[in-house]
């Protein structure tokens, strides 16, 4: 079965290091609007942090899509980290945010990585992580005396059919299919006389 692993759900954790509060956030987000969301958010609501710094992954390869800022820290102690985090566990469509509250102590470089690695690697455990599959969306078209074949077809494909529609000479429903079935379905679908539209 084909799929991608990314968090159950969302899940925040707070670490003290060295005086500074650390707090770690991490959520499913299907893309970079969905990942912009959430920083604008913590953003908002952690105003007086020293920093917010942030990685996402959105997408499977050879095309997927990565991003991480600093946020103000030195280049490569904070977002790299972060992104280290989401990478060693194989993730996407998922975007990890560690807000920062100066506690007076400067960490140095090689504790500033460590620590918000540290603090991604906890929200990313908290979230608790699941495998995905990827569906496609199709709407289907076919005669009244198919659909219970059609139906048939999708289901077998590990694909779920919506509520269907009539019309005077067709039934109509959009389906939902992994992507890696979509192939052969399309093919047993055509055979079957279906009408398959995007």
């Amino acid at each position: 079965m084909g799929g991608y692993r990314t968090v159950a759900g969302p899940a925040a954790v707070e670490v003290k290091i060295e005086k500074s509060l650390f707090l770690g956030y991490a959520a499913p987000t299907p893309d970079s609007a969905a990942a912009q969301a959430l920083v604008a958010r913590l953003r908002q609501e952690h105003r007086q942090a020293t920093h917010v710094c942030f990685a996402y992954r959105l997408g499977d390869e050879p095309g997927a899509v990565t991003y991480f800022t600093d946020h103000g820290e030195p280049a490569g102690t904070a977002g790299k980290p972060i992104l280290g985090a989401i990478l060693r566990r194989d993730l996407t469509d998922v975007t990890v945010v560690v807000v920062r509250y100066f506690g007076g102590k400067k960490l140095g470089v090689r504790g500033l990585i460590a620590a918000y690695g540290q603090v991604a690697e906890a929200a990313l455990a908290a979230a608790g992580l699941v495998l995905r599959r990827r569906l496609v969306n199709l709407r289907v078209a076919c005669a009244y005396r198919q659909f219970s074949a059609l139906t048939h077809l999708v289901r077998q494909a590990g694909g779920e059919v919506g509520p269907p529609a009539y019309d005077a000479r067709q039934v109509r429903a959009e389906v939902q299919v992994p992507t890696e079935a979509l192939p052969a379905l399309r093919t047993a679908l055509a055979a079957l006389g279906a009408e398959i539209g995007e």
